[in-house]
């Protein structure tokens, strides 16, 4: 930025984003193991690393806090479990993706954005196994917070029978541009 002009970024998965223009997260950490492997220490490391920088996020005086928290791997195992118990035609190996949605909480209003989303991804080829809700405590979160809480839930879908595995990028498009068309 000598020059007064601000340097370019161009990322061929993100070709619209401009990081100097972004302003939404004051803190960003990032823990992993450099082989890769899974394991539980490094989400007892990362809500560590949450916790020592709660002096940087917004909390109100009801305790009602600024939504900080963890993006982890999918946790197979438990989709796997859950998918058997709600006898969703889940396959161990098989590939899928699980999207997260935060919903109106009332019957009618949950209903038609559910349906609206289920009519997208079934309208882009994409197979809908089922829904999970995902479970919170509410008694944990301050008056205003549990106030607007919204409906939080998951939807697991299934790759296509061959594109999941041999064409991963062509399922990953159909998930992105189905993500685009669910966020209008």
């Amino acid at each position: 930025m000598a020059d007064g002009h601000r340097p370019r970024w161009a990322h061929s998965r993100a070709p619209g984003l401009d990081p100097w223009c972004e302003h939404d997260a004051c803190g960003v950490g990032f823990v992993a193991r450099a082989s890769g492997e899974r394991s539980a220490d490094v989400t007892r490391l990362a809500l560590q690393a949450l916790a020592r920088v709660a002096h940087r996020g917004a909390a109100a005086t009801d305790r009602s806090g600024d939504g900080a928290g963890l993006l982890t791997q999918i946790p197979l195992s438990l989709f796997y479990r859950e998918a058997a118990s709600r006898g969703l035609a889940l396959e161990r190996g098989q590939p899928f993706a699980v999207g997260a949605f935060f919903l109106p909480r009332s019957d009618d209003a949950l209903c038609r954005a559910t349906g609206i989303i289920e009519d997208v991804l079934r309208g882009d080829g994409i197979t809908v196994l089922g829904w999970r809700d995902v479970p919170v405590d509410p008694d944990v979160l301050g008056a205003g917070a549990r106030a607007t809480l919204p409906a939080i839930r998951q939807v697991v879908l299934a790759a296509p029978a061959d594109g999941g595995r041999r064409d991963e990028a062509a399922w990953e498009r159909a998930l992105y541009l189905a993500r685009r068309t669910i966020e209008r």
